[in-house]
This record gives C-alpha cells, structure tokens and sequence, in this order.
C-alpha cells in the first residue's frame, strides 16, 4: 500500500518540481524541428547485472543500520524532518519518515511528502539534454535562440559577445547575469547594515 502510494503521489510530486523555467524551456526544445547535423556520438549503455542470488536479503540485512545513520544525521544537522527510500531493481523495499513536514503546524512527514529540491533540478535537465542530444534533437553547441526564439530580445553584455548555447546553459558559463530573489533579499539586507 505504502509502495503503490509512494510510487503514485512520487509522480505528483516529480510534476510539480517541473513546473519551472528551465524545464519548459527545455521541454521546448522535443516539439522543435530537426537540429544542426554535428552530433555527439551516442554511446551504448548496458545496465548492470547483479548475480548473487542473496543480494536482496543482504540488503535488508543493512536497512536497521542505514535508519540509524538517517535518524543521526537527521539529529546532528537539525533537520526538522527527511523521507527516505530503497529501490532495489525498480521496488521500493523501504521506506521511513522522520521528523516534521511542516514544524509551526506539527505535521508530520508521510511517505508522500514533497521538498523542495532547487538546484538540484538542474541535474534532471541536464540528463534530459544530453538524453534529447542522444537521440539527435539537439546538439550541446547550438545557439539556444534556435530552439528558444525569444531568447534572441536577451541583450549579451557586448556586441561581441557570442552567441548562448546549450552547452552554455549547462554549464552556467552564459554570463547571464543570476536571477535569484532569495540573494537579492540578502544582499538587499547587506546594503542596509551599517
């Protein structure tokens, strides 16, 4: 029950973290056309093979001491609450919830809980683009405005400047400059301190 809820409200919540700019941006980019004909070579995955018929029961052997390590971290780092999970072969084979989802209203944390992941979205971009360059939509070195034609009213910083790429984006090399309102409110806090 806990595993079908997880694997269901998991998908909610995999939507909602996508739900941001750089996503629909790069979302954009499977509808467009064919792409520049240079591309990476794709290269051949095969996915591991496990043959020791006790793996699973060695597994669970750990779980006792991995909870403890997440109930330790969870003690020395502060942190008002986490959810944790094991996948072995696609399975869900446990799960556990420590602490608060919310502590003002001492809700607490549930197999479905959702965090915020911020940054760490980038990483899921970044393995959708190079999936989307694998399949030859897209290459790292193309101008983004090809596939983000508003991206053409970015004013670059000199006339000179070349054009952003993929790769660019990826790498946070755009010269861009951040848009980030939480560091906007401290170094707004900053300037006012005497």
């Amino acid at each position: 029950m806990h595993t079908r809820l997880f694997q269901q409200r998991g998908r909610l919540h995999f939507k909602r973290l996508f739900y941001s700019l750089p996503f629909f941006a790069l979302m954009s980019l499977i509808d467009v056309g064919a792409a520049p004909a240079v591309r990476a070579k794709t290269l051949s995955y095969a996915e591991p093979r496990f043959t020791d018929p006790k793996r699973l029961e060695k597994i669970k052997g750990v779980l006792p001491e991995l909870d403890q390590w997440f109930r330790d971290f969870a003690t020395t780092e502060h942190l008002p609450g986490l959810v944790y999970g094991v996948v072995v072969d696609g399975n869900l084979i446990h799960h556990a919830e420590l602490g608060f989802a919310n502590l003002e209203r001492q809700i607490r944390t549930e197999p479905e809980t959702g965090f915020r992941i911020a940054s760490m979205t980038k990483s899921f971009v970044c393995l959708a683009t190079f999936r989307l360059r694998d399949e030859g939509k897209l290459g790292l070195d193309d101008p983004v405005e090809n596939y983000l034609p508003d991206f053409r009213k970015v004013q670059p910083p000199t006339t000179d400047s070349p054009k952003v790429t993929i790769r660019n984006l990826m790498t946070m090399t755009t010269g861009l400059p951040e848009d980030n309102p939480w560091g906007d409110q401290q170094m707004d806090t900053r300037a006012h301190t005497p």
